[in-house]
């Protein structure tokens, strides 16, 4: 898997300042008519069901979903998920299970790239993944 060409610190500058109650971005309910967000009490609903996430949890999951398909960096989710202070090495991982613990009743899943990162990818059939090819 070739990773030069993905999402690193390089492009460390797309990481959102933004309070998420504040968010410009396009809306994260185009990513599936299944899912919708509440971005003031950083709740994610998926088919009826509610999972309430951290802040920075919720950060990350916007992160994911704005470069969908594409393994971000630990630099990058550093960035955008703590763009207001340092950050101990073993917070993201702590919020990436949180992460996974919540999403569990939903059809996505986080995969950890080693060395590099972590991608979001939906779930499709138990052990079938949808990925962009190119990842993968």
């Amino acid at each position: 898997m070739e990773l030069t060409n993905l999402y690193n610190a390089d492009n460390a500058d797309k990481a959102c300042s933004d309070y998420c109650s504040k968010c410009k971005c396009p809306n994260l309910s185009d990513f599936s008519p299944e899912f919708s967000f509440d971005y003031n009490n950083q709740i994610v609903s998926f088919k009826g069901e509610r999972a309430k996430l951290s802040k920075r949890a919720f950060r990350l999951l916007c992160a994911f979903i704005r470069f969908k398909d594409i393994p971000l960096s630990v630099k990058f989710l550093h960035d955008y998920g703590w763009p207001d202070q340092l950050v101990v090495k073993n917070n993201l991982a702590v919020t990436i299970s949180e992460m996974r613990i919540n999403l569990r009743h939903t059809n996505l899943t986080i995969e950890n790239i080693r060395g590099f990162g972590y991608l979001l990818s939906s779930v499709v059939h138990e052990g079938e993944h949808i990925r962009n090819s190119t990842y993968g």
